[in-house]
Order: structure tokens, then sequence, then C-alpha cells
């Protein structure tokens, strides 16, 4: 007969070596981390104005980070890196990005999520001084921005305000230009 101890020992035995291949798998908790540091890593990239346009892609396998794309410059792969090793739980980064500088894009061509960030903010800022100024507040005025170009529509009362109002937009940091199409209304002005 098996005695108590031997059994003990066969069953552990025989639990030890049907787990080898879960245990080489990460636990659920930790796949979830992971996933959670490469979507940071990842969203830091698209925000950030000087890695947004370059196609950076992430890994994360026990706290090493590892970054594999193009970027336009040394000083673009080390932010990468640097941004990488930011992130909590973070403790290496295996930076295989290279440098190409034929990956450069043109300014004005990024159509990202951290430019349309950018042009959001922008029309909020540019409505904000518009309401904010007291020849201006009164004006209907819709604001648009499509790669840091400003366009205004709407009516004012005088040339002063239409004036004003452009004046207030190109003078908002990360204004390229403005487009300012609003228009005088004769009927306004006489009123």
């Amino acid at each position: 007969m098996f005695s108590l101890k031997k059994i003990a020992l066969i069953t552990a035995a025989a639990a030890l070596l049907g787990s080898g291949p879960v245990l080489a798998q990460p636990d659920l908790p930790t796949q979830l981390t992971e996933a959670r540091q490469e979507g940071s890593i990842w969203t830091a990239f698209a925000l950030n104005k000087h890695l947004s346009p370059f196609k950076i892609d992430v890994g994360v396998e026990q706290g090493t980070a590892t970054l594999k794309g193009k970027v336009e410059n040394e000083v673009d792969r080390e932010l990468a890196e640097r941004i990488a090793l930011d992130t909590k739980g973070i403790e290496k980064a295996d930076n295989q990005l290279e440098v190409d500088p034929a990956v450069a894009t043109e300014p004005g061509t990024r159509t990202n999520m951290a430019q349309r960030f950018e042009d959001a903010t922008l029309v909020a800022t540019v409505k904000s001084k518009l309401l904010w100024s007291s020849v201006t507040e009164a004006l209907n005025i819709e604001v648009d921005s499509k790669d840091g170009v400003i366009t205004l529509k709407g009516r004012a009362q005088s040339p002063e305000a239409k004036e004003l109002a452009g004046s207030l937009a190109s003078n908002t940091d990360g204004v390229v230009s403005v487009n300012n199409l609003i228009s005088l209304s004769a009927a306004d002005s006489i009123a």
C-alpha cells in the first residue's frame, strides 16, 4: 500500500508537471497590467507632437517595454524611450526604433489624434477670447480649426469688430493662420 507521503508526493509531482504550460503564461492581472502599460505608452506617443507622426509599435512583457518602428532622428528615439521608462511599472526599455530622416512629415499634414486634440483646444481658446472681449461677446461667430488654421464665420456690426475677432484668433498660441470670413451686416450696424 501507498503511504500518505507517497500519495501526496505523486499528487504534487503530477500537479507541477501538468501546470508547467499554465505557469509559463502570465496570469490575467499581469496581462491586464501589461495591456494598460502598452496603452499608456501608445497614448503618450499619440499625444506627443514630436512622436505622433510616426508609427511606433509598443509591446510590454515583465516590466520591459519594447519599441519598434522608425523615427526621424536620435532625439525622437531617445524621447520615445524616456516616455516608455516614465510609465508606471516599466523598468527597462528595449528601444529597437530605427532613425530614418526620410520618415519626416511635412508641417500641417498631421491628421491624427494629437492634431485633432490641438485643433479642439484652439477652437475652445479662440471662442473663450471672443466671449471675453466686450466688442465681440455679442457676436454669433462660428470658430473652426484644421491643422492650426482657424476659420471664423458669422456677422459683425462693424469692420472693427471683424478685425478684432481676427486679431484675437491670430494672437492665440498654436494658430498658424486665420481665415476671417466674418461678414459685415448693414442692418446690425444701423441698429
